[in-house]
Formats: C-alpha cells, sequence, structure tokens
C-alpha cells in the first residue's frame, strides 16, 4: 500500500494499482449482527471467513478488485483498522454515533429514529475519500443505511444487495426509498421471487435488478476426510448423517420446524437409525437447547458453536449424506451452497434463493413448502431410504455451485455491474 499525493491510499499488487470499493453491512450498529452469532468484533475481524461478506471479498479479488468492509461498532472510539490473516481485505470500525443508542432506548415514535443516525457521514465520507473508493455495495436496499448512502455517495455508484433482510415497515423509510433505489446504480438480487416482489412494489425506473447468486469457493469447500470424521463423531458405516449449520436464531432459521420434521423422521423406516448434526450457535442458544430437551427428540448431536475453522467445518460436512435448510427467511442461503460444494444434497424449504440455488430439477435436492414440518420430514426420509440416490445427488449438487457460483464466476457478474471498476492492468 502507498500514499498518494492526495493523501489517499492506494492498493498495489502485483505491480499494478487495484481499484476498491467498500461494502457496508446493514444495522444501526454491527454488533445487533455479531450479538447474533456469539462474536465480538476483533473475533470478527480476525477469524471470521466464509459466509456472504467474504465471499464477495473474494470473489472480486479474482477479478483485481479489491474490498474494504466497514462497519459502524459500538465497541470502538475511533476509527480501528483490521487487515484479516484470513482473508484479503481491509476491515475498518468507525464509531457508532452516541445517538444511536440513545434513540434506541426511547418511547416510539422516538426509536423509529435510530436508523437514520446509524451512519455516521462524515467519518464514512472520509474513509471513501481516503482510499479513493469506487464504489458502495450496501447490504439489503431496505435498510435505512441504503438510503442514507445514497445520498451522501457523491457521484459514487452504490449498488444494494439482498441478503434476506425483511421489508421495512417504517413510514418514512417506505416514502423515501423509492428514491433511493431510482438513485442508486443497480439492485443484486439473485432470487427471481424477490425480483418480482421490486419490481411490483416499486414500479417503473428502477436501476438494473441484477440476478448474481452468492459465491462459494469450491477448491476450499470439498468433499474431505468423510471416514475420519464419520469415526470421530462415531458415526457407524450403515448410519445415516443430516447436517444443519448456522445461525441459531429459532424462528428465522425454523429451528423449531426442524425438531418437529425430525421427530417425524425417527418415526420413519429410513431414519429410524439416522442421527441429526447440529452446529452453530446464536442468540437463541440457551432457548433452543432447552427445546432441545423439552422435545425429547433422539438421534441429535448439537455442537454449540460457532466453528471459525474452515478446514474443520469443511470436515463435519463432508461427514453427512443430506444437508438441510429449515427456514422461515434467507436472501440466497451460503449455508446449503457450503454444504452443496461438500457433495452433499440438499432438503429446503421454499425461502427467497433456494429454488435459484438448487434448480427445477430436483437432481440436487428437494424443495418443500415454508412452515410444513410433516413436508420436510418426508423429504427428509424419502431421500435417506435410497443411499445410492443420495450420492449422485451431491455430486450434482458439487457439479452445480462449481459451475454457477464459484468465486470467479461470481466475481466476473460483479465486475461486469455497470458503475463497477474493472481492474487496472
Amino acid at each position: 500500500m502507498v500514499k498518494g499525493s492526495t493523501g489517499a491510499h492506494l492498493v498495489i499488487r502485483d505491480g499494478h494499482v487495484r481499484p476498491t470499493v467498500a461494502l457496508l453491512p446493514w444495522g444501526d450498529v454491527f454488533e445487533d449482527y455479531l450479538d447474533d452469532i456469539g462474536l465480538d468484533l476483533e473475533a470478527f475481524a480476525t477469524r471470521m471467513s466464509g459466509g456472504w461478506m467474504f465471499g464477495y471479498v473474494e470473489a472480486l479479488a479474482t477479478a483485481g478488485i479489491d474490498v474494504m468492509i466497514v462497519v459502524f461498532s459500538r465497541t470502538v472510539t475511533r476509527r480501528t483498522e483490521w487487515h484479516p490473516p484470513v482473508s484479503p481485505c481491509r476491515i475498518i470500525a468507525l464509531p457508532s454515533p452516541s445517538a444511536v443508542q440513545w434513540f434506541r432506548r426511547a418511547p416510539q415514535p422516538l426509536a423509529r429514529l435510530a436508523p437514520w443516525c446509524a451512519t455516521n457521514r462524515r467519518d464514512l465520507a472520509e474513509v471513501l475519500a481516503q482510499y479513493q473508493c469506487r464504489a458502495i455495495l450496501v447490504q439489503e436496499y431496505e435498510d435505512v443505511r441504503f438510503d442514507v448512502v445514497t445520498r451522501m455517495a457523491n457521484g459514487l455508484p452504490v449498488f444494494g444487495v439482498f441478503q434476506g433482510g425483511s421489508v421495512s415497515p417504517d413510514g418514512l423509510a417506505r416514502r423515501v426509498r423509492r428514491g433511493s433505489m431510482r438513485k442508486s446504480a443497480g439492485l443484486v438480487i439473485a432470487s427471481a421471487a424477490e425480483r418480482s416482489r421490486v419490481a411490483a412494489q416499486y414500479g417503473a425506473n428502477l436501476p438494473p435488478l441484477v440476478s448474481i447468486g452468492n459465491p462459494v469457493d469450491t477448491r476450499l469447500w470439498h468433499p474431505d476426510a468423510r471416514d475420519l470424521t464419520r469415526e470421530h463423531l462415531a458415526v457407524a458405516g450403515s448410519e445415516r448423517l443430516v447436517i444443519w449449520h448456522g445461525r441459531v436464531d429459532v424462528q428465522i432459521k425454523g429451528l423449531d420446524l426442524l425438531l418437529k420434521a425430525w421427530t417425524h423422521v425417527r418415526a420413519s423406516e429410513p431414519g429410524r437409525g439416522a442421527r441429526l448434526l447440529l452446529i452453530g450457535t446464536g442468540v437463541d442458544a440457551e432457548r433452543f437447547g432447552k427445546m432441545v430437551a423439552a422435545e425429547g427428540v433422539s438421534g441429535v448431536t448439537w455442537i454449540n458453536e460457532y466453528v471459525l475453522d474452515r478446514m474443520r467445518m469443511r470436515q463435519l460436512l463432508s461427514a453427512g449424506d443430506l444437508h438441510v435448510l429449515s427456514s422461515r427467511r434467507e436472501g440466497f442461503p451460503v449455508a446449503p451452497m457450503e454444504a452443496m460444494a461438500c457433495g452433499l444434497p440438499v432438503v429446503a424449504t421454499d425461502v427467497s434463493g433456494v429454488r435459484d440455488l438448487l434448480g427445477d430439477d430436483n437432481s440436487c435436492g428437494r424443495v418443500v413448502a415454508v412452515n410444513d414440518p410433516t413436508a420436510l420430514g418426508e423429504a427428509m426420509a424419502n431421500l435417506l431410504a435410497d443411499p445410492k440416490r443420495l450420492v449422485t445427488m451431491g455430486s450434482a449438487a458439487r457439479e452445480r455451485v462449481t459451475r454457477l457460483y464459484s468465486l470467479e464466476a461470481v466475481g466476473r457478474q460483479l465486475a461486469a455491474l455497470p458503475g463497477m471498476p474493472g481492474a487496472r492492468t
């Protein structure tokens, strides 16, 4: 990195100056996300990898574009920067404005103003200028940060990225959102259903609605050490292992539905010897533990931690025969992509992005209705009854994510967005 005559920091790799884009996650403060997965800011900045954010970092890196992740944190008092050892990006934490916490503690309707002061425009503008950012990616165009950034971008292209955020109920946000979208350079929406919703709700003169899926590093996520890991987990050779991994949020991730579905699986002939491995933690961990105990479900193992070691996570996934997604809401879910790359077929609820991910031919898994634990359980049991089909579908799943959602494939699509910078050569 060199400092230019204007005071801007330019990134040089392989003898070339590389353009930089900023990625801004959702939320009033970044801890709204971190608290859900049981991490603090330093652990995120120094140990976190994977997920859609770091997937974007690595995908854009293949296209010659650097990314800096900019967050607003209640735990820092001055700008703090990290260069993660596990990801080719810069993470910059800016102090959250003090007014945010005041408004969040205030009664309604004052509390609704918190998101509008959550983005410190001056601090953000300084960072964008210092690193000569060429574009801005904002997670969730239905988040107020998108409204704020589109109005302070000063000519920089701003892209909204859909990752499953819900529509804001706030009346003020609804009134300004249409203008925010029209000021933006484009909306990245992998889900066909969500693209249809946006077009219907916001009408004509929208920016391009571009279908680009989340990326997955298929060189990192691949079948690995299956037999050894199954032995470590005490899974017999004939046992079928179903895996769920993610954030323990009972309502959004449908974990109550999963427990009911698993009871159905265990009652079926192919499910009697099956096991369910749950991997993850989060804000509902204590509640979920009580639910598991109260339901009295059998054949369940829970690794109650957010696994940051991607090699370990890869091996755990590789030990499975089937992956399950029980969510009530998603954007373009990353967890089943990682499982598919490790050679697992998927049974998933029909949330946003799932049909786009799995395709229409049932070659990679099965899609069932949301909020239907019986259908979810039956789909799992039917696939568990045919081990050879599981293997065939797992191979098809890996081929599909490699072809459509590799870092290089997604990186090319993101870099080609009108207004995104091309790499300087």
